[in-house]
């Protein structure tokens, strides 16, 4: 929803790097159909916490709707 959304922007825009928040809204971006705007977001989850599994097949799946 449009508040989740922002509550979330708000929180990136206070703690740039607290990549939950990327996550969360990036998930939400998704099921929106905003692929292109999920996509930087993810990435920079998988780059601030290499290891969180979520992000990764997250990442993927935007890649394959995005065809590569």
């Amino acid at each position: 929803s449009a508040t989740v959304s922002g509550l979330l922007q708000q929180a990136l825009k206070a703690e740039s790097d607290f990549w939950p928040a990327a996550f969360e809204l990036a998930q939400l971006w998704e099921e929106e159909g905003k692929v292109a705007e999920a996509l930087p977001l993810l990435q920079r989850v998988v780059k601030s916490n290499p290891e969180y599994a979520p992000a990764h097949y997250s990442l993927s799946r935007i890649y394959a709707k995005q065809g590569n």
